[in-house]
């Protein structure tokens, strides 16, 4: 069997696009090192059987943490809300 060289190219940024639902098989996942520090990278298997990947941050991160591998998960992200914070 040839290795294959994965890139970062399956790894999505569902802010980017508001609405569009994502479904896959929670896998894990893992940190990678960017320029402004380290990210996390949710990681799913979708119905094809091919990788892809999450760019975390604060909200997926915290609603991920309590997810357990080999879980069916479904990702739409809805935008951001004006809340009212102590600020």
């Amino acid at each position: 069997m040839a290795r294959k060289e994965v890139s970062q190219s399956n790894t999505i940024d569902i802010k980017k696009e508001q609405g569009k639902e994502y479904a896959g098989i929670f896998k894990g996942h893992k940190e990678i090192e960017t320029k402004i520090g380290k990210q996390v990278v949710w990681q799913f298997v979708d119905d094809d059987g091919l990788p892809f990947g999450v760019y975390g941050f604060s909200n997926l991160n915290r609603a991920m943490e309590g997810i357990k591998p080999e879980t069916l998960c479904y990702l739409t992200y809805l935008g951001t809300q004006n809340v009212k914070t102590k600020w």
